[in-house]
C-alpha cells in the first residue's frame, strides 16, 4: 500500500533504496546533495545547515533480510538488527555483513541491535504480558504489509518478505514465525532482562542498543512502568 499510493513499483524498491542511500550519504559528508541514477535525479543543492563532521560509521540501515547486510556492506553503513527471525539466522545476517565489509578494505563498525521488552518483578507475567503484546504489534505488522496477501510472491528483489508471506499463510504458519520471533525480545525480571540484552550484544558484537518499552496496545502507565524497571 505504501508504493502503491506514492505511484511506485515496489519491485524498484531496493534499486531505488540503494541510490536514494548513496545519495544521501554523499551529501552528508560533502554537503553537496546531487544524484543522477536510473531512479533518482537529483539536481546540485547544497545542504544548509553544512555537515559539521563526518557521519562516517554513525548511519545504521535496518538489515531484516539476508540479501540487505552485503547491500549496507558495499554502500559503507552499519546495520541495525530488528528481531524478525530466529536468533542465528540474524548471526548469519551480522556475519554475511562483516564478510562482505572487509572485502571493501574497510573494518565494519559494531552493529546496533533493537528490541522491544517486558519487565516485570513476576516472572511470569512478564512472559505471558510480553507475550500477548508482542502478538498485538506483530498482527498490526501483518496487517499494514499485507503479509497475508499474495503480492511479493514474484518479487524477486524481498524474497525473505516472500518467504514470511508464505509462512503466515496458515494460521500453523503465522504462530510458528511468531515463536521464532518472540525469543529476540527479552522478556523477565530485571535481572533477566539485563542478561538477556547483553547476551545479544556478544551474539552479534553489538555497540548499542535500541530501547523498545511499549509497543502492541500497552497503556502509557504500563510503559512506564516498564521502562522504570528497565
Amino acid at each position: 500500500i505504501e508504493y502503491e499510493k506514492l505511484g511506485v513499483d515496489q519491485a524498484e524498491s531496493k534499486a531505488l533504496a540503494i541510490e536514494l542511500i548513496r545519495c544521501l550519504t554523499s551529501a552528508l559528508e560533502s554537503g553537496i546533495c546531487e544524484y543522477e541514477g536510473e531512479h533518482v535525479k537529483q539536481p546540485t543543492v547544497q545542504l544548509r545547515p553544512q555537515p559539521f563532521q563526518s557521519f562516517r560509521d554513525r548511519i545504521f540501515i535496518g538489515a531484516g533480510s539476508p540479501e540487505t547486510s552485503p547491500i549496507c556492506a558495499d554502500l559503507g553503513v552499519g546495520i541495525l538488527v530488528i528481531p524478525q527471525k530466529a536468533p542465528e539466522a540474524h548471526v548469519a545476517d551480522v556475519t554475511a555483513y562483516r564478510e562482505a565489509y572487509e572485502r571493501t578494505g574497510g573494518e565494519a563498525p559494531a552493529p546496533v541491535f533493537q528490541n522491544m521488552f517486558f519487565v516485570d518483578e513476576d516472572p511470569v507475567r512478564a512472559r505471558e504480558e510480553g507475550r500477548r503484546q508482542f502478538d498485538l504489534h506483530y498482527d498490526a505488522i501483518i496487517d499494514h504489509y499485507e503479509f497475508r496477501g499474495t503480492h511479493m510472491a514474484n518479487d524477486k528483489n524481498n524474497k525473505a518478505y516472500a518467504a514470511v508471506q508464505r509462512m503466515i499463510s496458515t494460521p500453523e504458519g503465522e504462530k510458528a514465525w511468531k515463536d521464532a520471533m518472540f525469543p529476540m525480545n527479552p522478556v523477565g525480571t530485571p535481572k533477566q532482562v539485563r542478561d538477556q540484552i547483553l547476551d545479544q550484544r556478544e551474539m552479534f558484537g553489538a555497540g548499542r542498543f535500541v530501547a523498545g518499552p511499549r509497543y502492541g496496545a500497552m497503556s502509557m502507565a504500563e510503559a512506564e512502568r516498564n521502562l522504570c524497571l528497565f
